[in-house]
């Protein structure tokens, strides 16, 4: 791996080196993104058809607590805020329906569910599910509690 005298290394020298930077380049950001502290989305596992409830004399009666709260304890959140939103009139949008302690950091996902309604009829709903990740001692200045209801 000897220079010329115009400082040419040669085709595998040069190869040699790109690879080192590659290396360490590929060390960096592994590093980066693991100090980062990304962690995996706890909505992801929500079961669209446990989220649900029915329509009685224009008022919606929730059916997913239950769940919710098994739900929270298997993964080991603090609390969770689910608001419902039935299009065309049906009932008014409720919630939200607060589960737990809602200090943490928040996750937030849509499910739609068919559910029924007076007069065997059944109509589409919007559930917003906000989970809420533990605050812990060493979270950051700038996160708030995330299901806070401004009213």
């Amino acid at each position: 791996m000897y220079a010329d005298d115009r400082g040419d290394m040669g085709f595998l020298e040069s190869m040699i080196a790109a690879m080192a930077v590659i290396l360490v380049l590929t060390a960096f950001l592994g590093l980066a993104v693991g100090a980062a502290g990304i962690t995996s989305d706890p909505t992801e596992g929500l079961d669209p058809d446990r989220i649900t409830g029915e329509i009685v004399d224009g008022e919606f009666i929730p059916a997913f607590q239950d769940y919710i709260e098994r739900y929270l304890g298997s993964r080991g959140l603090s609390g969770a805020s689910v608001t419902v939103t039935v299009p065309g009139g049906f009932c008014e949008a409720t919630g939200p329906f607060v589960i737990g302690s809602t200090d943490g950091s928040p996750w937030s996902r849509s499910v739609t569910s068919v559910i029924g309604c007076d007069g065997g009829r059944e109509v589409l709903a919007v559930f917003e599910v906000v989970l809420c990740a533990r605050a812990t001692a060493d979270s950051s200045p700038w996160s708030t509690p995330c299901c806070s209801s401004s009213s």
